[in-house]
């Protein structure tokens, strides 16, 4: 489970990366960048509803 929990933000911290260095090429505004922003999103929002007592998550909103 622990080992889980590390890839899950492995797997955060390389999208958030990515998505950085489309934004310091391209600008925010671009489709690259909003491509990763929804992968980080869609990531985020899975872990939260797979693991709502996670105290290292906060909740959003």
């Amino acid at each position: 489970m622990a080992q889980e929990k590390h890839a899950d933000y492995e797997q955060l911290e390389m999208l958030r990366a990515k998505m950085v260095t489309a934004a310091e090429q391209h600008g925010l505004a671009h489709p690259l960048v909003m491509h990763y922003s929804r992968q980080i999103d869609t990531r985020h929002s899975n872990m939260m509803k797979t693991k709502p007592d996670n105290p290292d998550v906060a909740p959003i909103g």
